[in-house]
């Protein structure tokens, strides 16, 4: 906006009393490009933007939505199973070893394990995922990966 205020059509344009430019609206007029490459093998998500994007990557897309929830005594075969047919499956993979899940709308941790948190973090002590990336929207990123869940015995590192 800075550099539009201080255009000289701008200046042009108020000395002949017109209202100045002060922003871009991009409405589309452009083409896609033919093809686009990703690493990812799966996208869960609500945000409509993440989906067309999805799309057009042909990456399996779907909704974000907690998967159900296992009894307290399911044995570790059934949560394997379950993790294999709510996650993979509702992309409509197989095995995956990068998906997206958007949690962009959740607001705090409890509301993150209604949406599938807990079975995340299975699935990486399960090795169903190599390792968990998560970007939080004040630009935090943590970097979980399966060795990572023993280092609660490890001493305390010099600072």
């Amino acid at each position: 906006q800075v550099i539009l205020h201080n255009h000289p059509v701008n200046a042009q344009r108020q000395r002949a009393g017109k209202l100045s430019v002060n922003s871009l609206w991009f409405w589309g007029a452009g083409r896609l490009p033919d093809h686009v490459r990703s690493v990812l093998d799966g996208v869960i998500s609500q945000d409509p933007l993440l989906a067309a994007l999805a799309k057009q990557a042909a990456i399996p897309f779907g909704a974000n939505a907690a998967p159900q929830p296992l009894p307290p005594t399911a044995g570790l075969a059934s949560m394997e199973a379950a993790w294999d047919q709510d996650w993979l499956a509702r992309l409509g993979i197989e095995t995956s070893t990068r998906v997206l899940l958007d949690l962009g709308h959740v607001q705090s941790l409890a509301e993150a394990d209604a949406h599938g948190f807990s079975d995340l973090v299975h699935g990486l002590s399960a090795r169903r995922l190599d390792d968990l990336l998560i970007d939080t929207a004040d630009g935090v990123q943590l970097h979980w990966r399966n060795p990572h869940r023993w280092r609660f015995w490890r001493s305390r590192l010099p600072a």
